[in-house]
Order: C-alpha cells, then structure tokens, then sequence
C-alpha cells in the first residue's frame, strides 16, 4: 500500500462513499457540543435494487427499538 501512495499519491474516498458520507454527518452532529451519542446506519439492499417491504420493515423495528432505548 505504501508502494502505491509514493507511486500514485495519496488515495482519496470519495465524498460519495458510505464512510466518507457517515463522517461528514459526524462532524454535523458534533457542532452542537453537546454531550451525545452517535449512531449512524446505513442501510441498503446490496445491490442496485431498492429495498423491500420486508427489509424496510426490519429497519423499522430497529430505529423503534433504539428509540424506546433512549427514553
């Protein structure tokens, strides 16, 4: 990996990129200095096609479950 950065340059994420995407919702959330808890989920079909019913339902119980954590 060194070999290719000294041959290359420095390799840069996209701002596209899921990491890349999370970390800027990061920084957003951390401008209030507040004492917080960050979760951030990125959910998706692994492939090009969009979610099902199933799967959105899945999500659904998810959030409710950490939302109900948080009271």
């Amino acid at each position: 990996m060194e070999k290719l950065v000294q041959e290359n340059g420095q390799i840069k994420i996209p701002d596209t990129a899921q990491s890349a995407l999370a970390n800027m919702m990061l920084k957003t959330m951390n401008e209030s200095n507040k004492e917080t808890f960050d979760i951030i989920a990125v959910f998706n079909s692994g492939s090009n096609k969009a979610l099902t019913d199933t799967k959105k339902y899945s999500i659904a119980s998810v959030i409710k479950a950490l939302q109900d954590k948080k009271s």
